[in-house]
């Protein structure tokens, strides 16, 4: 079969339901994983189980279990979901390797190579989960640059329970939006918005007539928010509205707070 893409000698190969086999060998191989995650080893259905897996409402042409291969067997594999959560967003659902094969920096490899295809594929955001017992994949996906997005507590995984933390990437022309701003762009903020003295921040103060009017632009803005995935800090009293936008993860002023200033300014009542 052809590759998707290669990782040095290795074939990354999209697996089917005629490849149970196949993954099924490395799954086993793999038990240590497994015991860590479910507390079972994986049985003899493991791999058909993972062959079907699809997020909520995916689509099967969405839905790529990659085997990294040698020769005929497999060395590792990796499960993501185009289009998931989001339009041109990826969800890693898994990424094992042969622990023969780990330790050699093949996994940074392998990532590496996976990133690069699906930013290809027009792809701005990868996101994934991690055990919070996993602190080693933890620290191998920090890493390649995720960084924590929330915590799932108490969630059932086979036989176990597990705290789960999601992790995100931004790609492309999403990852350009949280550099920071220079100080030629600082320069000139959309219409009402000043910056700080430590110029980490924009900030704006808003009069309504009365508190319901205050209430709807604040209605608005949050769904402007929601919809941009990036909150704004706010206080209101009143008809008095005072938002404040940085970008924490950037530690300043980035395009992001940009975009989101203009769009509030738009909405708001004269």
């Amino acid at each position: 079969m052809a590759p998707l893409f290669t990782v040095g000698a290795l074939r990354a190969v999209r697996l089917r339901q005629a490849d149970a086999p196949w993954l099924q060998a490395l799954l086993e191989r793999c038990a240590d994983y497994f015991q860590m995650a479910e507390g079972e080893a994986p049985d003899e259905n493991a791999a058909l189980r993972e062959l079907a897996d699809r997020p909520p409402g995916g689509q099967d042409e969405d839905a790529f279990c990659i085997g990294l291969a040698e020769g005929g067997r497999l060395v590792g594999v990796a499960e993501a979901s185009r289009h998931y959560p989001g339009r041109d967003e990826w969800y890693i659902a898994l990424m094992l390797l042969d622990p023969a094969f780990r330790g050699a920096g093949l996994g940074a490899a392998f990532y590496g190579a996976l990133e690069d295809w699906v930013l290809g594929l027009g792809a701005h955001k990868i996101m994934l989960a991690v055990l919070e017992v996993n602190a080693r994949g933890a620290t191998f996906w920090q890493g390649r640059g995720f960084a924590f997005k929330r915590r799932h507590a108490a969630m059932r995984i086979g036989r176990v329970e597990h705290d789960v933390i999601e992790y995100e990437k931004l790609l492309g022309q999403e990852r350009n939006m949280v550099k920071l701003l220079d100080e030629n762009e600082l320069s000139s903020l959309p219409s009402g918005w000043e910056l700080a003295a430590d110029k980490k921040s924009i900030a704006q103060k808003f009069k309504f007539k009365d508190f319901v009017e205050a209430w709807s632009f604040m209605t608005h803005v949050a769904l402007l928010a929601e919809k941009a995935d990036h909150h704004p800090e706010w206080s209101n009293v009143y008809n008095k509205v005072d938002i404040t936008l940085s970008t924490h993860e950037a530690g300043g002023v980035t395009a992001r707070d940009i975009k989101l200033a203009t769009a509030i300014g738009e909405i708001a009542i004269p």
